[in-house]
């Protein structure tokens, strides 16, 4: 039974590693000439990440918690459809308690919640 698992496992792996590639290969081949032009480094995080190449994405690098936290904020507060926040420290303080509140508060709104917090870094929660 064990065994039959295994060769299941291995052959949807497969199958999603296929549709992985299939998926990224869309959205480059459909992507502006920046993502053009760096075709192997896109190449290079599909293979090394196994995650696919999505499209209409944006990142802001926030270096220190004055920085970060009112964008969390004010991501959360935005949220529609779910939410899913991890962390390492969290804590029962002002930031804390902030986004508990607005967290709560969007559960109540029907949006989806899910808060991964490691035991021994929030240890005083």
């Amino acid at each position: 039974m064990y065994s039959k698992k295994l060769y299941e496992n291995e052959d949807l792996a497969k199958k999603l590693k296929e549709d992985l590639y299939k998926y990224s290969k869309q959205t480059f081949n459909e992507s502006d000439a920046t993502v053009q032009s760096n075709k192997e480094l896109a190449y290079m995080l599909v293979r090394d990440t196994n995650s696919p190449l999505t499209a209409n994405n944006a990142v802001k690098v926030l270096v220190n918690g004055e920085n970060k936290f009112p964008e969390v904020l004010e991501a959360l507060s935005k949220a529609k459809n779910h939410i899913h926040i991890e962390y390492y420290i969290y804590e029962d303080g002002e930031t804390g308690r902030a986004i508990e509140k607005l967290i709560i508060q969007k559960a109540k709104e029907g949006v989806t919640v899910r808060f991964i917090y490691d035991d021994f870094g929030s240890r005083s929660i």
